[in-house]
């Protein structure tokens, strides 16, 4: 089993601030039903005659899925916010209405535990890794295989897609990252510039950067054409899990051990502000479309909402009964889905 301190993270896209709740008696009835799976779903609002919900109270629970049996470690949204893929130490991915649990199917290509995932940009591949040290590439519409490679020494712990999908970034226990082709899935180039596992990852949102985040307590940020690094790794001194680009790429976000998220200029690496998230580690991070909050979440089994303007913690998600290893917004930003040690993915309500 692997150490309960390998930690990494995920986030994601673009939303309108003001929303509307638009759900036919079809669906309503099926998420206040949890047809699907052995989910368990929270009633969410009362329908009106037209349909529409009147927009929901913050943290409430729109699914609790619970088709796993073990420890969910990572998920992502597929971009078209229909769907939700989450992998869990029990060794398979599952891809699944994000509405109703409803799951589509399984993806058992790897042997062992799936540590981390990401859909690509376009929707049409999903990619993963794991604890048998392959970097695997499948069909996101019925979990065909189309690449596996194997080629860091140690487990995969963070990919991460180019924001146009011809390029794929993973990082390994072993250190490294590499940056892989999807036309021919070759190593484009590999990238040596941390000296402990990497346990996060994230493009800029033009393409032209990486960030990297380690167990040896710096945040990175290089050329992704060329591995060349900005400027000075940026120091924490304790290891870093967690990691997350600003949609308008001004900011990363990072943090790790001890509980405290750091907010850095991405241009500059000058380091803006911090603040105490979580008692002991902070295990994922993701910005909202809109820029707006950054959600992070921890060892407490909470996920915190920093307002970016107000910087400070303005809500607070409890619904986990255990430690939160993952969050994903929806590509709407009206929802996240929020998976941890406690098996379940939960999708809530944001502010």
């Amino acid at each position: 089993m692997i150490n309960r301190s390998s930690r990494y993270a995920v986030a994601r896209l673009s939303h309108p601030h003001v929303r509307a709740w638009h759900l036919t008696r079809a669906a309503a009835s099926a998420a206040a039903s949890g047809h699907g799976g052995n989910g368990v779903a929270t009633a969410i609002a009362a329908t009106a005659a037209t349909g529409v919900l009147a927009v929901p109270t913050p943290g409430t629970t729109l699914y609790v899925y619970r088709d796993h049996r073990s420890w969910v470690r990572t998920l992502d949204w597929s971009p078209d916010g229909t769907c939700i893929a989450s992998a869990s130490m029990d060794g398979t991915v599952q891809v699944w209405e994000a509405s109703t649990g409803s799951e589509r199917f399984t993806y058992t290509g790897h042997r062992g535990q799936v540590l981390t995932l990401a859909w690509s940009p376009n929707g049409a591949y999903v990619a993963t890794g794991g604890n048998d040290r392959t970097m695997q590439i499948w069909n996101a519409a019925d979990g065909e295989r189309l690449l596996s490679r194997r080629d860091h020494a140690r487990y995969i712990l963070a990919l991460a897609w180019s924001p146009v999908g011809a390029k794929l970034a993973s990082g390994s226990e072993d250190g490294l990252v590499e940056i892989w082709s999807l036309k021919d899935g070759d190593i484009i180039f590999t990238y040596d510039g941390h000296s402990h596992k990497v346990l996060a990852l994230a493009w800029s949102p033009e393409g032209r950067r990486i960030a990297s985040a380690s167990w040896d307590g710096t945040l990175q940020i290089w050329e992704a054409s060329t591995g060349h690094q900005l400027f000075a790794p940026l120091q924490h001194g304790t290891p870093l899990g967690a990691l997350a680009w600003s949609p308008d790429g001004q900011y990363v976000a990072c943090g790790g051990f001890g509980g405290q998220v750091h907010l850095w200029n991405a241009a500059t690496g000058e380091a803006l502000c911090s603040y105490q998230a979580h008692p002991a580690w902070v295990n994922a991070l993701a910005w909202s479309p809109d820029g707006r909050y950054l959600a992070s979440g921890g060892d407490d089994g909470k996920v915190h909402l920093w307002e970016l303007t107000a910087r400070e913690i303005t809500f607070t998600y409890s619904g986990h009964s255990d430690q939160v290893n993952a969050l994903a917004w929806s590509p709407d930003g009206s929802c996240i889905a929020s998976a941890g040690d406690d098996q379940t993915v939960q999708i809530w309500f944001t502010p």
